[in-house]
């Protein structure tokens, strides 16, 4: 679930097509100091353009924020799914951030109250983003309040995309600093995030 450096040993992946791009969902075991054991780890991952280099960054000056079609999410973690990448057996104990009880924030919870809506989104999304008038988003935060994961949705529901941001100051890795709400800093590597937290996406994902 976490980015933290560590070795990542790729298990599994599914792939589909964007814009004749490979994107891909892997199934990782990473091992890390912080975990006893290795854990399993779903990871967003594609090029940057077609015949181009794999993704490194999140976000580059010359592309922007990664985002993909709302249908391709879909399939990719349907997909994903079938292929039992987000059974439970796959989930992260999170030792390393006190356990799995994870707060999740859901945008459509704040139906009504404007201004805890846009509190939230200030924290997880850069002021000159564009994602319409009213994008859906999901929140999941770890227990030691270190890391979230987040799913985008514009307003229309055609686009979306997959975000980390954490508190840590001592975390530089691949690390953006774009204009969030404080503590929150944007994480500037591509997503890896839980079998859990996949599911709750996914189920989000079904539902817009």
């Amino acid at each position: 679930m976490t980015n933290t450096p560590g070795r990542h040993r790729e298990l599994d992946r599914v792939t589909t097509f964007h814009s004749g791009i490979h994107v891909n969902i892997l199934l990782n075991e990473i091992s890390i100091p912080e975990e006893p054991k290795a854990y399993y780890s779903l990871s967003w991952r594609t090029r940057y353009r077609r015949g181009g280099a794999n993704r490194r960054f999140y976000y580059t000056n010359r592309d922007g924020y990664w985002r993909i079609p709302v249908l391709t999410a879909l399939e990719l973690l349907e997909t994903a799914e079938r292929q039992g990448f987000l059974h439970p057996r796959y989930d992260d104990l999170q030792i390393r951030h006190q356990g799995t009880d994870n707060r999740i924030i859901d945008s459509r919870h704040y139906d009504g109250n404007a201004r805890e809506y846009g509190r939230a989104f200030a924290e997880i999304a850069d002021g000159g983003e564009d994602w319409g008038n009213h994008p859906t988003f999901v929140i999941i935060e770890v227990p030691d309040g270190t890391w979230r994961k987040i799913m985008i949705i514009d307003s229309a529901k055609e686009v979306c995309t997959f975000r980390s941001t954490t508190t840590d100051n001592e975390y530089n890795l691949l690390t953006r600093r774009p204009h969030l709400t404080p503590p929150w800093i944007m994480d500037n590597s591509m997503q890896d995030a839980s079998s859990a937290m996949m599911r709750q996406f996914l189920q989000i994902l079904r539902t817009v």
